[in-house]
C-alpha cells in the first residue's frame, strides 16, 4: 500500500484542528482555511478530512442536527461534549464518565472497544440565563 500524502492542504486542515480550542464543523475549517490559501475548494477540505478521519489521526462526531464535527484524535478515540442548543458552544467534560462502564462492557463481553462518543444537548449558562430574563 502507498503511504499517504502529507499536501499542504492537509497539514494546514490539522494544523487548524490542533491550535482549535474546541472541534470544527468542516465550514469552519475551510473558512478558516481561505485565509491561508484563499484559491482552496472546499471539495479539498472535504477530501483531506476524510482522509485524516480514515487515518485515524482526526475524530469525527455529529451534531445533532446532523453536522459533523472533526477533532485531533488521541489514542483511545473519544469525546465527551455538552453542546449548546443556542450558541453551538462545545464543552468539553473535564474527565471521562464512561471509562469504567466501558471496562465492564469490554471484560463481560470480550468486546475490544476502540473508542465511544457521549454528547449532551442543552443550554450553555449564558444561553440559559438570556432565555430566563
Amino acid at each position: 500500500m502507498s503511504e499517504a500524502r502529507n499536501t499542504k492542504q492537509k497539514k494546514l486542515v490539522l494544523s487548524l484542528l490542533k491550535n482549535s480550542d474546541r472541534p470544527l464543523t468542516a465550514g469552519e475549517i475551510y473558512r478558516l482555511a481561505i485565509r491561508h490559501f484563499p484559491k482552496i475548494a472546499k471539495s479539498t477540505v472535504y477530501r483531506n478530512l476524510d482522509a485524516l478521519v480514515s487515518r485515524g489521526e482526526v475524530s469525527q462526531g455529529l451534531h445533532q442536527n446532523g453536522e459533523s464535527f472533526y477533532s485531533i484524535a488521541g489514542e483511545h478515540s473519544h469525546s465527551h461534549y455538552m453542546i449548546c442548543r443556542e450558541c453551538r458552544q462545545m464543552i468539553d467534560f473535564p474527565q471521562c464518565p464512561l471509562s469504567s462502564m466501558e471496562r465492564g462492557i469490554a471484560d463481560a463481553s470480550g468486546f475490544h472497544i476502540t473508542g465511544h462518543s457521549l454528547q449532551i444537548y442543552g443550554y450553555c449558562k449564558d444561553c440559559n440565563n438570556k432565555k430566563k430574563n
